[in-house]
């Protein structure tokens, strides 16, 4: 992909020179390894898969560090040039995060309503309590941006400005 968008001859030419930032995503030791070698941006799913086919498994806390803390091994001379991005799965401004997790419940076939507490990946409360999970995120993690479900965008953008301010 670097060699492609840097030749001089591609067209059409990126307009972020040299070329656009490399983001690879995923969960498993493969992809975070490629991706520590290679890419600018490493995407973290904060999901496995899970027993039923199309289903996932929501990381807990510990094992989303494992999976950022695979990354920094893979890649310990370049891993603080690396940029992390984490998928939000679910934003409850409400507060209740088993009725946010409804949505993405259908993805997940492991995780007790007692246990949503913990998931990195579902953010809740009102937007000053999301800023201070996005900073924890970002100090435990190394997160420095997240990707939230379009129908959670103006949740969202309440808890940023929050971060900015």
């Amino acid at each position: 992909m670097r060699s492609l968008l840097t030749d001089s001859r591609h067209q059409p030419r990126p307009v972020q020179g040299p070329m656009p930032p490399l983001t690879i995503a995923g969960n498993g030791n493969r992809v975070l390894r490629l991706a520590a070698q290679h890419a600018d941006i490493v995407a973290f799913s904060g999901a496995t898969s899970g027993t039923n086919p199309g289903s996932l498994r929501f990381l807990g806390p510990d094992a989303l560090a494992q999976r950022v803390a695979h990354v920094r091994d893979a890649a310990p001379d370049r891993f603080a040039a690396i940029e992390l991005n984490l998928l939000i799965h679910a934003v409850a401004p409400d507060g209740d995060r088993r009725r946010a997790a409804a949505g993405a419940r259908r993805f997940e076939d492991h995780l007790p309503d007692r246990d949503l507490s913990e998931v990195p990946t579902i953010l809740s409360g009102p937007p000053g309590e999301m800023a201070d999970t996005l900073e924890h995120h970002r100090e435990r993690y190394g997160f420095t941006y997240f990707t939230v479900p379009e129908p959670a965008m103006r949740e969202f953008a309440r808890a940023i400005a929050k971060v900015r301010s």
